[in-house]
């Protein structure tokens, strides 16, 4: 899989930050291909990747992109089982996951969750939607993953880095921010065109506004 020289530098300057920490974030907005970057990780890593995301079509979305770098992907989230790490068969090189599956409870095996049956150990953590990695759900996959092995490393990708409710993405620093306007200019992205639509018949005297952020 080829990458576009900006992915290119994002995946090297995420190697080179991970070489003297254990976390590292990349910011890139939606259409510039955080997926192929984290695709390329895959196929680059050493050892086992996670990748984890929280919605259905990104967990399918990465599985395909990963499979198109040349790593056979398996997949846990709802009825898609990846093969256990105590399991006879030969463990995946890599398992893209749905965090609320991974936090599920594990049928028969006394309350554990379905992240218990990954034991031995992933090198490498990939968060998609990073923004979300804050979250308790998050943080319980991480602390299970790094108890597993202390020498994880992890990596978010995002388009979006700050939090509605102002909390710190636990991510020990940022290796690359490709900004929109510069992905517009450089011909990544076509330029935004917005129209304003004036309806004066809509009243929101009535809707309810959020104590946290005043948004309805």
């Amino acid at each position: 899989m080829s990458l576009y020289p900006f992915q290119r530098t994002a995946f090297k300057n995420l190697c080179t930050k991970l070489r003297n920490s254990d976390s590292t974030l990349v910011c890139m907005p939606t259409g510039t291909g955080k997926t192929h970057v984290f695709s390329h990780a895959c196929e680059k890593a050493k050892g086992r990747t996670l990748v984890l995301a929280h919605r259905e079509e990104l967990v399918h979305q990465a599985a395909a992109k990963i499979r198109l770098a040349g790593v056979v992907p398996e997949i846990e989230m709802g009825l898609y089982k990846a093969t256990a790490d105590d399991s006879p068969w030969p463990s995946a090189r890599c398992v893209v996951a749905s965090v609320q599956s991974l936090n599920a409870k594990y049928g028969g095996f006394g309350g554990k969750k379905r992240m218990h049956k990954f034991m031995d150990g992933f090198s490498l953590l990939v968060i998609d939607e990073a923004h979300h990695a804050a979250s308790p759900s998050y943080q319980k996959v991480i602390d299970w993953m790094r108890r597993n092995n202390s020498n994880l490393k992890v990596i978010g990708f995002t388009a979006t880095p700050d939090r509605m409710d102002e909390l710190r993405l636990p991510f020990d620093n940022v290796a690359y921010n490709y900004d929109l306007p510069t992905a517009i200019s450089d011909g990544y992205l076509v330029p935004i065109e917005q129209k304003t639509v004036y309806i004066n018949s809509l009243d929101f005297n009535e809707v309810e506004l959020s104590r946290a952020n005043g948004d309805f």
